[in-house]
């Protein structure tokens, strides 16, 4: 199998639309509670006005060989408001950055919001 197919498995396993619903999702969640806008972050919190735009930037399947070592099977970084790119390599995204995690089922477990690239 080469890189191609694992793509299109991967793809065929968790769908862009898919992922791009479960954030879209969590983020009306989110903003349920918090007003107009979304409050997301680590160490600095973004306000996210609603209808930003989502780019899935990475996905990745991971083999885990010892059990317990992880907790997601599949992970798919997000760049929220889109992808700034960079002319030395340092991408950031216009808002922030979310990272998905699905398990085996490709079942949403949880989603973490961070400023940097990871």
């Amino acid at each position: 199998m080469n890189a191609d197919q694992i793509a299109a498995a991967l793809d065929r396993t968790l769908p862009d639309m898919q992922v791009l619903d479960d954030l879209f999702h969590r983020l009306r969640r989110l903003s349920e509670t918090a007003g107009k806008s979304v409050e997301v972050g680590d160490d600095l919190w973004r306000a996210v006005p609603a209808g930003a735009s989502l780019d899935i930037v990475t996905k990745a399947f991971y083999k885990e060989y010892f059990e317990g070592v992880g907790f997601a099977t599949y992970k798919i970084l997000v760049a929220i408001g889109g992808l700034q790119r960079s002319d030395v390599g340092a991408h950031t995204a216009k808002y922030c950055f979310a990272t998905l995690h699905y398990d085996e089922e490709a079942q949403l477990i949880t989603t973490d919001f961070h400023a940097d690239f990871r």
